[in-house]
């Protein structure tokens, strides 16, 4: 993958691909901080997205619609460790991009893990210091989809105008992850 020597950065991954070839994951410096990338085309050196004041550590881009859409976080070293917010960036017209939109929780960090074109992001939010699969379809407030066991992460949703919307992801139960999919 190219990466984007330009800005500094001297290595990068990808973590989603959507269905036009574009990209997003993460690159870093030999300062070892990371940044969130976007590649247009797998081809092209990344574009390294706006940071979110006072979170400058780092973060990923963690799934990118066919819109150009990316959901991911951001995340800052604190004395006790680090702190992350869950955010999605939007493409605008002109190639430009968004400051990241930090996207609602429930009650602790949330953690992207897919977006589909009519803008459902799924992921794992904190809740009481456990993650839980959630929801958020735009204009909506997040919805936590629960674990059969005491932890549960989302990692897909249905493609757009898909319906029902089906979200797939695991559960912890008994030391074990199960395959888990919600209907909700």
């Amino acid at each position: 993958m190219p990466f984007a020597a330009e800005s500094g950065t001297t290595g990068c991954y990808v973590e989603a691909l959507n269905d036009v070839g574009a990209a997003t994951g993460e690159c870093w410096g030999s300062s070892g901080v990371g940044a969130v990338a976007f590649w247009s085309s797998l081809s092209l050196p990344p574009v390294l997205l706006p940071v979110y004041p006072g979170y400058t550590s780092g973060g990923a881009g963690k799934a990118v619609n066919n819109l150009g859409v990316v959901v991911g976080y951001v995340m800052k070293r604190t004395n006790s460790g680090s702190v992350d917010l869950g955010v999605r960036w939007t493409r605008r017209t002109d190639g430009t991009w968004t400051t990241p939109e930090v996207l609602p929780d429930l009650g602790g960090v949330t953690h992207p893990q897919d977006i589909n074109d009519d803008g459902v992001v799924v992921g794992a939010a904190d809740v009481s210091r456990k993650n839980h699969a959630f929801m958020l379809i735009p204009g909506q407030p997040m919805k936590d989809l629960g674990s059969v066991g005491g932890e549960s992460v989302a990692f897909s949703v249905t493609p757009a105008r898909a319906f029902p919307i089906l979200i797939t992801g695991i559960t912890a139960i008994s030391n074990y992850n199960r395959g888990t999919l919600w209907r909700p």
